[in-house]
């Protein structure tokens, strides 16, 4: 069996990562030269 049947993800657990790296000051400096490859906005 695949493990990802064993992964459960908890999406209000993952939302807050999502949003806790979004922070992360590094994050800032590189979003203008990751911006042509952004085609998604965060998840809903």
């Amino acid at each position: 069996m695949p493990v990802r049947l064993y992964i459960t993800i908890d999406e209000e657990e993952l939302d807050e990562a999502y949003k806790a790296a979004a922070g992360e000051p590094w994050r800032k400096s590189e979003a203008r030269e990751w911006s042509v490859t952004e085609s998604e906005d965060w998840p809903g």
